[in-house]
């Protein structure tokens, strides 16, 4: 399996959440940090949604989310009840876009640095969970440096 040398440009969509598939987590590798969700509750109660979500088209309905468990979570309750359509702000993979490959390098740049970066049994799950999908060691090794 080869990696995208070229990402292609993510659209930012506006995607009504109940068309997201919030029970599949097969791409959610963080641990609970329940001192985390309350941080990150307050700042999209202060600032509201800053960054985007990253989802997939699995069909023309329906979303899988790549990355932003954490924050979809916290909007989705916020949003809950308040009549606002319920819509979250959303960078969306085309259908058939990406490879496995190609979704372990887009999840792996956006939790590999800064202060909310894999931790190492997060790190663990993750390369383990992609290993078994069939991404080869060698991609997993180059793109985790």
């Amino acid at each position: 399996m080869e990696i995208l040398t070229k990402e292609p440009p993510l659209k930012i969509q506006s995607i009504p959440i109940n068309r997201i598939n919030r029970e599949q987590k097969d791409y959610f590798f963080r641990l609970a940090n329940p001192a985390r969700a309350v941080m990150l509750k307050k700042d999209v109660e202060k600032m509201g949604q800053v960054f985007p979500v990253t989802l997939e088209e699995v069909d023309s309905q329906t979303f899988r989310i790549l990355d932003g468990h954490r924050r979809l979570a916290v909007i989705a309750d916020l949003q809950e009840g308040k009549g606002q359509g319920e819509k979250i702000k959303a960078a969306v993979v085309p259908l058939g876009a990406f490879s496995e490959a190609d979704r372990f390098a887009l999840i792996a740049k956006k939790n590999a640095e800064g202060p909310d970066a894999f931790g190492l049994f997060e790190k663990s799950l993750f390369l383990s969970s992609f290993l078994d999908r069939g991404v080869n060691r060698e991609t997993l090794a180059r793109e985790t440096r």
